[in-house]
């Protein structure tokens, strides 16, 4: 059943595209209805739903959904690939032997940790979820590995050493990655999440391998001491961070972890150095944007150090240099510099009607104008070359610092 439903979703979505037309369910419905005419109307309405699903899977998740289940809920919070088995890898070199993953969710992570060759007891409360659990764990293969415990794991006594429905063992990790959703909003007090951090930080406490996986906005201050925190961005895309408790910590307090295109790029803070704070001055030859992994972990500095770099203004997080670039492009982009100018309509115009740029893409930082009202107002014809306008502050002063293409690099193809 399921397998034709993606034939039909996929039949439906390729008939949509080649028409410029939106995809219709009815249709997708109809033909599904056509080759499975004795099924029941509510296994119909599910095999669709899991074609859906599997459709959004694909995009996020690459080949590593092709087999699995999911829910809606579920895949919003669900690990990507190349994250979790990053995560798995390092535990494994940790010398951890068995992950106790807590809210296992759709089990991105079990499978990852399993994967590892890690025993993994994975715990969720929702019995719905734990179905999908259950056959995700069957469809990838490592039910061997993996005990799925459906259970409140927040009661008295639930989890320890003796611990009345989890053990934990000298070669055990705690993973924990609490729910941050209420519906379709975001829960952004630590407190709201559920399990709450409170309880979260207790247990770090009692078992101090532990790691919890956070939204990427996590205040530097929430972990607890001698803890390390990891954001992590995908191709472009900050995805999560992660804290990790002291028993599993490296010396960094805070590390980036850039991934684009499978390779990964580690920046760390140095747990020896004083704050990390660039020097301030003009702009140079080349303007770079620090990936967001650097910027929620604070490390830009480390990105101006690599090309003798320095920031545009104390409260921008632009970095320029005068020297190549290129040591910096695994973890920042970087655009060469053609003209700099106080900021108006008629003085940008001119400056890239000039330069011959006839399409731009606009970017800013603490800079109020929209970027699609500049766009707008700019009036280009379309044509020519193509560049990127910077619209910031430098001082009080707003300014525009038009650039040329982005530079090249095999990390930014």
């Amino acid at each position: 059943m399921l397998d034709a439903a993606m034939v039909a979703w996929a039949r439906a979505k390729s008939s949509a595209a080649a028409g410029d037309n939106p995809l219709d369910p009815l249709k997708v419905h109809a033909e599904l209805r056509r080759r499975c005419p004795d099924a029941e109307p509510e296994v119909l309405a599910a095999a669709l739903t899991q074609a859906r699903l599997r459709d959004r899977a694909d995009r996020r998740l690459g080949a590593a959904a092709a087999n699995l289940f999911f829910s809606g809920p579920g895949l919003e919070q669900a690990t990507r690939p190349e994250v979790a088995d990053r995560r798995a890898a390092r535990l494994r070199a940790a010398g951890v032997e068995h992950v106790v993953d807590v809210g296992a969710g759709l089990g991105l992570d079990t499978l990852a940790f399993a994967r590892a060759g890690l025993r993994v007891t994975a715990v969720e409360v929702d019995p719905d979820t734990v179905e999908l659990l259950n056959a995700n764990v069957v469809a990838a293969g490592v039910a061997s590995r993996v005990d799925v415990v459906c259970a409140d794991i927040t009661t008295e006594r639930a989890i320890g050493v003796s611990g009345d429905l989890v053990l934990l063992e000298p070669g055990s990790a705690i993973f924990i990655d609490p729910a941050r959703r209420a519906g379709d909003r975001r829960r952004k007090d630590p407190e709201t999440w559920s399990p709450p951090w409170s309880w979260v930080a207790a247990l770090g406490r009692d078992w101090p391998r532990l790691i919890a996986k956070v939204a990427p906005g996590i205040a530097h201050d929430l972990p607890p001491t001698g803890a390390e925190t990891t954001w992590t961005s995908v191709d472009g895309q900050l995805v999560e961070a992660g804290v990790w408790w002291p028993g599993l910590a490296g010396p960094a307090a805070r590390r980036a972890v850039v991934i684009r295109h499978g390779a990964a790029t580690e920046v760390a803070s140095d747990p020896y150095a004083a704050a990390d704070v660039p020097d301030v001055g003009d702009v140079g030859a080349w303007l770079l944007e620090p990936d967001d992994a650097v910027l929620r972990a604070g490390l830009i500095g480390t990105v101006a150090r690599l090309i003798d770099g320095r920031l545009l203004d104390p409260r921008v997080a632009y970095v320029t240099t005068d020297a190549d670039p290129t040591a910096a492009l695994d973890v920042a982009r970087a655009w060469p510099v053609l003209e700099v100018l106080p900021f108006g309509m008629s003085g940008l115009r001119k400056v890239l009607a000039t330069a011959g740029i006839g399409r731009v893409v606009i970017k800013k930082r603490a800079f109020a104008a929209d970027p699609d009202d500049v766009l707008r107002r700019l009036r280009l014809p379309g044509g020519g070359e193509a560049g990127v306008v910077f619209l910031t502050r430098i001082g009080r002063a707003p300014v525009a610092i038009v650039c040329g293409p982005q530079a090249l690099h095999p990390a930014l193809d």
